[in-house]
């Protein structure tokens, strides 16, 4: 069974476009938007919200923006020590961009509010003391994109900022840079700058990259290799994906070597139809690993979505190594964001993956990362949450996670970049504080936020991979329940084409057939045998079932007969496996005769006899004379109960089916 899933949710005042969590999983989220410039009446804002308590949203800090400017489109924070500085983006007013000047990228300061320690009985360690809430201050605004030729005619905006994210990292301060991308501008343009500072400016660009004319990107991210320093830039405009690799010395605050063009590593071929030649188009990316990037991608004319792990090699182009068709309900997706779950020795790790659907819904995937061979699992389908929202989502975010082990070795405070001189950076590590000697309960969020100025947390339970390590680590969907399932899907399978399989063989019986009518000789040699290979291990599946229900109580026949294939049982043999025990009439109705049956005999018994039913099968007063039966028979006493017949056949082969399966989903 999947771990449970809960949510809380909260209306704010203004439509929300951007969101983002601290980047150390502190228990607080961004979020910002608005109406846009003074014309609706809806201010902009930016919101800090603490989700430290599962029950419930709390407004910790909000800011009031210039209605004479644009909403807020994006964001993105680093962690500081007295809680955040947070990048946006955010248009200057039509007058300041008619006369050229954009000043887009803006930073704040976020403080956030002192915590006090709650009552044994709260459900959360630390809340909010609501008379001190926090306080968001404007840091600077700049402009990292060239003005645009003709800011009256085309205004573009910050559609895209990314931060740089470290694949397999200890938590702990480490220094990052980002990028920014266009939207509806005449020339589009992406921008890598240094995270360095609080107020990047043109000083801290890395490098440029200009798509062709007309081509816009859809969506960037950023990943750091093992050495500090190293990153690769992807970006995917409708069609095509393309990668570049930034080197960058944060020491001298220069590109360690210039940056190549970017070059391109997948482009979606056409369609087959020669009618109507169409392309799906890519939505969203995000790096899984340095070599593995997960791109979503929309099919045409609104028929649905695809998500697709592309590898990417040091040169040439890339390759698609999986996909995965996003249920029938999502017709197009629009937002896209990962969990990287942490890592045991050997670098295995799962990885959470959701998806926002136009359809309000949010579908929730695992992959399974296997660190030794460098290779990823296939998605699995983890949960689909339904009507998430009033109106459409804008944006969905994970938290990152920290796992406790690694949490307790990481330096305190943690500081991704320096800072203003209110919030002076230290790196002096706090002493490490005793790691548990059993893993706690552990959660990630998933938020989620709306044009009907909804957010949504949604709070997914982690489980140790294995409870009895200290250091373990954690997944979202255990690989021994995808198992449970993918077998479990298996025998339902199975049962089906049994089922089908003995209503034609029924029907060809009572059309007048014979033995030449059986349904097997309609199929070919290696299907016969691979069925009869099925049959074996389902044989043996309710061999191990009746074992288990039948103790040794019962008397006779019975008994001797459990008895004799308990001792074959455990000598492994053949021929003992899969005997099912059938009690039927005798020669007079007085007698019965209990015998064992293999799957071929079942069938002669079904054309020869009574079909067999279950216990569960039998109507009420069916049962009422099995049981005097049996009980005249000296088979059974009253105080047996009924339990020990539920694993008894009593004189049709669909029924014996029925009961196999049922046991075999019973013992999965």
């Amino acid at each position: 069974m999947a771990p449970p899933v809960s949510f809380t949710k909260v209306t704010l005042s203004y439509p929300l476009y951007a969101a983002d969590f601290d980047p150390y999983n502190r228990g607080y989220l961004v979020v910002g938007g608005g109406g846009g410039e003074g014309r609706s009446g809806v201010g902009n804002k930016l919101t800090l919200l603490d989700v430290s308590d599962r029950s419930k949203l709390i407004t910790a800090a909000e800011v009031d923006l210039s209605r004479d400017e644009d909403s807020v489109t994006s964001l993105a924070n680093l962690a500081s020590k007295d809680g955040l500085i947070t990048f946006a983006g955010i248009n200057s007013s039509e007058a300041d961009q008619q006369r050229g000047l954009n000043e887009h990228l803006r930073s704040f300061e976020i403080h956030y509010p002192p915590r006090r320690k709650s009552s044994p009985n709260s459900e959360t360690s630390e809340e909010v003391k609501n008379e001190d809430e926090g306080r968001i201050s404007c840091l600077s605004k700049t402009a990292l994109f060239r003005p645009s030729s003709n800011p009256r005619t085309n205004p573009q905006y910050q559609r895209t900022l990314r931060l740089s994210q470290r694949f397999g990292s200890a938590a702990g301060p480490r220094k990052r840079i980002g990028a920014v991308a266009t939207g509806l501008a005449p020339q589009a343009e992406i921008v890598s700058f240094a995270a360095t500072t609080s107020t990047p400016g043109a000083a801290d660009v890395i490098s440029r990259i200009n798509p062709p004319k007309g081509v816009e990107a859809a969506d960037v991210d950023i990943i750091e290799s093992e050495e500090e320093g190293d990153f690769a830039l992807a970006y995917c405009t409708d069609y095509d994906v393309y990668l570049q690799s930034v080197s960058y010395d944060f020491g001298s605050k220069m590109p360690r070597t210039t940056p190549e063009e970017p070059r391109p590593i997948l482009s979606v071929p056409y369609s087959d139809s020669s009618e109507k030649p169409s392309r799906p188009k890519y939505r969203a990316l995000r790096w899984l690993t340095p070599e593995y990037i997960l791109l979503l991608s929309n099919l045409p004319n609104r028929t649905g979505a695809e998500l697709s792990i592309l590898r990417v090699y040091p040169k040439g182009p890339g390759s698609v190594l999986l996909r995965k068709v996003l249920p029938k309900h999502v017709k197009q997706a629009i937002g896209l964001d990962i969990c990287v779950l942490d890592a045991d020795s050997a670098g295995s790790r799962q990885i959470v993956v959701a998806v926002a659907g136009q359809d309000v819904s949010i579908s929730v995937f695992t992959i399974n990362y296997a660190g030794t061979s460098n290779t990823l699992g296939k998605f699995k389908s983890f949960s689909t949450l339904r009507d998430v929202h009033p109106l459409q989502m804008t944006k969905i975010c994970f938290s990152p996670f920290l796992s406790p082990t690694r949490a307790a070795l990481a330096p305190a405070p943690p500081i991704d970049a320096p800072t203003t001189d209110a919030t002076p950076a230290s790196d002096t590590p706090a002493p490490l504080p005793s790691v548990p000697s059993h893993p706690l309960p552990q959660y990630i969020r998933l938020a989620s936020v709306s044009m009907g100025n909804t957010v949504v947390v949604d709070t997914f339970a982690l489980t140790p991979l294995d409870p009895k390590q200290r250091s373990t680590r954690y997944v979202l969907s255990h690989p021994r329940a995808e198992r449970l399932q993918l077998g479990l899907g298996i025998v339902i399978t199975a049962f089906i084409l049994i089922i089908g399989a003995v209503l034609l063989q029924s029907y060809l019986e009572l059309s007048g057939g014979t033995e030449a009518r059986s349904v097997s000789r309609f199929l070919p040699p290696g299907a016969r045998q691979f069925l009869g290979e099925r049959a074996y291990v389902l044989e043996n599946k309710v061999a191990e079932s009746v074992d288990h229900v039948l103790p040794e109580a019962v008397t006779g026949r019975l008994r001797a007969l459990v008895a004799q294939h308990r001792h074959h049982h455990h000598a492994d043999t053949r021929a003992a496996h899969g005997k099912a025990i059938i009690v039927r009439n005798g020669a007079d109705d007085a007698a019965l005769a209990i015998d064992t049956y293999h799957p071929s005999d079942l069938v002669r018994e079904h054309s020869e006899h009574s079909p067999a039913k279950s216990w569960e099968q039998l109507e009420p007063h069916q049962r009422e004379t099995w049981k005097r039966r049996l009980l005249e028979a000296g088979e059974w006493a009253v105080e047996e109960g009924e339990t020990v017949l539920k694993g008894v056949l009593f004189s049709e082969w669909a029924g014996f089916v029925g009961a196999a399966a049922a046991e075999v989903i019973r013992e999965l």
